[in-house]
């Protein structure tokens, strides 16, 4: 855990981490990269996600640039990005990111487990629930169960009980919203 849950005690830990590795060491370097990450997901566990997103694009550019779109440390601050948009409410922003990290992983699912490769559609059909988009929805848990059939992973496959109660989610929380 992060020293034992206090993130203002980690917080301050990796900055003066940081500027003291920035004194021997560029900012590009795989340390100095690494280490901003871990300050990134910190912030976001301060509840400062305002603060991580920028860094977590920049590593995003750095990363694709230098090891491509699908390499795992490419993805991993995609995935922290995208919980840090979601934390603020930003949907929309959220699901063009799983969108890309989706692509990604389907370009490599000879190598991914099933699991890894449910998590993100699983997180939109989540999003669009939460969000109330019933339409959208419905395209999410078709997707999730069309990967189950093609990847031949029945555990997968979303139950008509799972579905329904998907729906009925996102049906309250449109009629919530609609009612602020």
């Amino acid at each position: 855990t992060l020293h034992d849950g206090d993130t203002d005690e980690a917080l301050a830990h990796y900055e003066g981490v940081q500027r003291s590795l920035l004194t021997w060491e560029s900012p590009d370097s795989d340390r100095s990269r690494h280490l901003t990450e871990a300050l990134a997901v910190v912030l976001m566990h301060c509840g400062r996600h305002e603060e991580a997103e920028p860094i977590f694009r920049r590593m995003i550019r750095v990363r694709t640039e230098t090891l491509g779109p699908d390499h795992f440390d490419t993805l991993v601050p995609l995935g922290g990005l995208a919980q840090a948009l979601e934390s603020m409410g930003r949907y929309d922003e959220v699901l063009e990111v799983c969108e890309e990290m989706f692509a990604s992983q389907m370009r490599q699912r000879d190598v991914l487990t099933p699991g890894v490769l449910f998590n993100v559609p699983k997180a939109t059909a989540r999003i669009e629930m939460f969000s109330g988009r019933l339409d959208r929805l419905e395209e999410a848990l078709g997707r999730i169960n069309r990967l189950a059939e093609e990847l031949d992973a029945p555990e997968q496959l979303l139950t008509p009980e799972a579905q329904q109660y998907a729906r009925d989610c996102a049906i309250m929380n449109a009629a919530t919203a609609a009612g602020d």
